[in-house]
């Protein structure tokens, strides 16, 4: 409860104990690492329905995200993800998730744009990625964005500023996972919060929550109901479908109604997944490719050998290969074909830096794992650790500490492809990310957007440069992986007077 850096001591519990190691917690229980490839696809995959998030999941994350998708089992969990899987259409995404990503994506060239014309302003990058994804969250979810990167003026439904409700929105949603992600390892948390500070922050967190999503869900429903749809329209391809009226529809379709603090839960499960991951991901790749720049001008090597200046190399060519009337890159999944070393930047920043760190399921029955795994009773636990399989030297190499994003790319230089379970940042099984690929859109939109019309460099007075490349700035302990601290730094428009460099 008191480590710190808990992620790491996955790592060091690895090294001396190896594969299978166990842990017995008081109150809670056996748990069992299970972080290979082999093991994981058997408990995702191959016996997927004897393992669950289970009751004690979800008694720690109800007051936030009820019977929602993220802690649901069996067929609750079954119809949530069959209706959530019709907003990621090939339809819908190049219809409206492409278009508000380039939209976002626009709005983020105009605030950066505004600091880059102000020397020396040193700002919080990680609160701007945290914005536009949530902007781009709402649109999906709601059809209706906050626009918190473009105005602190519009009027929200309570006649408050809605970029104001949404950074208290914010701040509240980040105080509540770091709470949630404790009660997984504090068997006493109950009296524990009832008697100290993360107690009254949760509950405080929480009322924000509710209340802003409740609004816009309220407000939303009241309309939807008052056209009285036709049940139909749940069968349709239509683009400007959010998920929100995909659950509403489903509800009219089956004769079963939801009530709005139930479609506030679905929603909040999905923003786990649609704001922090992405946002941070973001975070992670802008650090390694600024800490790169840095370290090589130490080193006196010319800038065109830096990452930065490689993928800007890369990008512009992209666009060249466009203008002169190629295939237009769209939101066709087929990405890494056209830039192969921006997408194997990105995967390679989720392979150390993974959104979703570690996880754990809770056996129904007596298994065995494969391949001379251990014995598991009913009730145990089973815990993996992505952040530690990305440095298993065992499946990644030697080097698998080092930031090394050419691992992804072969010699006839196209993607690497590896197996779901072994680069297992998206999960696997039935359980996969809905949300993969407009993640990997996304993050790759947004960099792309930043490489080829800003020169950056860290805030060094934050201190995030390290004579170790395998000792990155800290974390703080969430069910996600925010950088503590955040990440400050400077930009200028690319080839200007004020070149960085």
């Amino acid at each position: 409860m008191n480590n710190k850096r808990p992620l790491e001591e996955h790592v060091r519990l690895f090294q001396r104990y190896g594969y299978g190691y166990t842990i017995t917690i008081p109150g809670l229980g056996r748990i069992i690492d299970i972080s290979r490839p082999d093991w994981i696809e058997h408990v995702q995959k191959t016996r997927f329905q004897d393992y669950v998030k289970g009751k004690r999941f979800r008694d720690k994350t109800f007051d936030m995200l009820g019977n929602g998708i993220f802690a649901a089992d069996s067929h609750e969990w079954f119809i949530q993800r069959k209706v959530s899987s019709r907003i990621f259409t090939a339809r819908t995404f190049d219809g409206m998730i492409s278009r508000t990503v380039s939209e976002g994506c626009g709005h983020l060239q105009s605030l950066l744009s505004e600091h880059a014309d102000k020397p020396g302003d040193s700002f919080g990058i990680h609160e701007i990625f945290e914005d536009l994804a949530m902007d781009t969250f709402f649109r999906v979810a709601f059809n209706e964005p906050v626009d918190s990167l473009r105005s602190s003026h519009r009027l929200g439904p309570s006649g408050s500023s809605q970029a104001e409700q949404y950074k208290d929105f914010s701040k509240a949603f980040g105080t509540a996972i770091k709470v949630l992600d404790m009660r997984f390892v504090n068997p006493c948390w109950r009296m524990g919060e009832r008697f100290s500070k993360s107690g009254k922050e949760i509950k405080d967190a929480l009322k924000v929550i509710h209340g802003f999503a409740g609004e816009i869900i309220s407000r939303k429903a009241a309309s939807f109901r008052q056209h009285s749809p036709d049940s139909k329209v749940f069968e349709g391809g239509d683009e400007s479908t959010d998920l929100l009226s995909l659950f509403m529809k489903h509800s009219v379709a089956t004769g079963k109604s939801i009530e709005d603090k139930d479609l506030s839960c679905f929603v909040l499960n999905l923003l786990i997944a649609g704001r922090d991951t992405t946002a941070e991901a973001c975070t992670w790749m802008t650090w390694r490719l600024l800490a790169d720049q840095q370290d090589r001008r130490r080193r006196n090597e010319p800038p065109s050998s830096c990452l930065w200046e490689r993928l800007r190399v890369e990008l512009d060519g992209l666009d060249d290969y466009v203008r002169r009337g190629g295939n237009q890159v769209k939101a066709s999944f087929d990405q890494g074909r056209l830039m192969p070393l921006m997408y194997a930047t990105f995967h390679e920043t989720l392979r150390l830096h993974p959104s979703i760190p570690k996880n754990i399921r809770r056996a129904t029955c007596k298994d065995i794992l494969p391949n001379g795994g251990p014995l598991i009773e009913e009730g145990d636990f089973v815990l993996w650790s992505d952040w530690a399989m990305g440095r298993n030297p065992t499946l990644w190499g030697a080097d698998a500490d080092l930031f090394r994003p050419e691992r992804w790319i072969d010699e006839s230089g196209s993607i690497r492809r590896e197996s779901v379970y072994k680069a297992h940042f998206f999960s696997a099984g039935p359980r996969v990310c809905l949300g993969q690929k407009m993640a990997i859109f996304e993050g790759l939109q947004i960099m792309k957007a930043i490489i080829q019309n800003f020169d950056m460099e860290l805030d060094m007075s934050k201190k995030y440069s390290s004579d170790d490349p395998a000792s990155p700035p800290p974390y703080v302990n969430a069910l996600t992986l925010p950088m503590k601290g955040g990440l400050y730094v400077r930009c200028r428009k690319r080839g200007g007077p004020d070149r960085l460099d």
